[in-house]
Parts: C-alpha cells; structure tokens; sequence
C-alpha cells in the first residue's frame, strides 16, 4: 500500500473538519454592531475590563487557529496530491 492512498483521505477528511468547524465558529459569534454602546457612552462595563474572559474573544482566537490549522492542512494536501501523480 503506498503512503499517498493513506495520506489522500486521511487530509481530505482533516479538511472536511476543519471546514465545517470554522462555520460553527463563525456562525456562532457575535456581529461587530453588538458592541455599540460607545456610541452611548457604554464603554466601561464588566464585559469591556475582562475581555480576555469572554466567549467572544475566546471564539475569536479559536476561528484564528482554526484558519491556521486549515491553511496548513490544505497547502499539505495539494503538495500530497502533486506528488501523487
């Protein structure tokens, strides 16, 4: 059995994943016009101090490594499928 005929599925479901991860993840955050209350003088709240905490920014940074991930991931199986041929 040769490595490309394990590697070949093997990256192409890793990509199915991941893609279907990063809608999740994008699906599931907060637009930007959510966090208007500047405009009202809203700046200071509990949420605004701790913004490391939140789930936003928690969101924010996994769809960051997942579109790392993803980009690794398909620039390695075009490189598998190159040299499969």
């Amino acid at each position: 059995m040769n490595i490309w005929e394990i590697l070949y599925p093997t990256l192409m479901f890793l990509m199915t994943a991941l893609s279907l991860l990063m809608i999740f993840l994008v699906l599931s955050q907060d637009g930007n016009t959510a966090d208007l209350g500047a405009i009202s003088g809203n700046t200071e709240t509990f949420l605004g101090k701790n913004k490391v905490k939140t789930r936003e920014s928690r969101y924010k940074r996994a769809t960051i490594y997942n579109g790392i991930a993803l980009l690794v991931t398909s620039i390695a199986f075009f490189v598998v499928w190159t040299l499969s041929e």
